[in-house]
């Protein structure tokens, strides 16, 4: 009986050291917060064009003039990915022409902006802007030229890896310094290199 109990002792001290050994040789795994921080930022860089409609808010008259306050709009743009969710973008944008009882005012915009980009669901992403806008509205041989801040939501739907389908609400604060709000929506396609 001496022997059973001894022979006992001896195999869970024995196994008792394998599972320690065990133990001390499993690597701890760990967080390598700089690692996951690096694998953060991008290096892209996309074009994009977009066909849209525009409204001038609450400006059926303007300086006594009656205007037709929406149009058809056209844009392109250009943007540096620099990280997965922000992104710095230059685009240009003919918002169209209104009509006046006296010609026609043409409007559009250079903006500059910084984009951000959060995924929703697999490869829907929302996407919201905040920058600057240089417009311009020509009625005529005047030009009315004025930057003012540009705001705006959109969605993006990845097709693939460098496709992507975008559709984009803006809102140029105070257009051609009328003191009238312009929106812009539009759909477009995006390109990344």
């Amino acid at each position: 009986m001496k022997k059973v109990i001894l022979a006992t002792a001896v195999a869970l001290a024995m196994t008792a050291g394998v599972a320690q050994a065990q133990t001390d040789t499993q690597p701890v795994q760990t967080t390598n917060w700089s690692d996951r921080w690096s694998s953060d930022w991008t290096n892209d860089i996309y074009v994009g064009a977009n066909i849209g409609h525009s409204n001038l808010r609450h400006a059926s008259s303007i300086g006594g003039m009656k205007v037709d306050n929406s149009d058809t709009s056209y844009g392109l743009t250009m943007g540096y990915q620099f990280h997965k969710n922000f992104a710095v973008e230059l685009g240009y944008t003919k918002l169209g022409e209104f009509g006046t009882d006296f010609g026609d005012i043409k409007a559009n915009s250079w903006d500059f902006s910084l984009v951000g980009k959060y995924p929703i669901y697999n490869a829907l992403s929302a996407t919201a802007k905040v920058g600057w806008g240089y417009t311009e509205a020509r009625f005529q041989s005047d030009r009315n030229r004025h930057t003012t801040g540009v705001y705006g939501l959109g969605l993006e739907y990845a097709v693939n890896k460098n496709v992507a389908v975008t559709t984009n609400w803006n809102r140029y604060h105070n257009f051609g310094d009328f003191g009238k709000k312009l929106d812009n929506v539009s759909v477009g396609l995006k390109y990344t290199f």
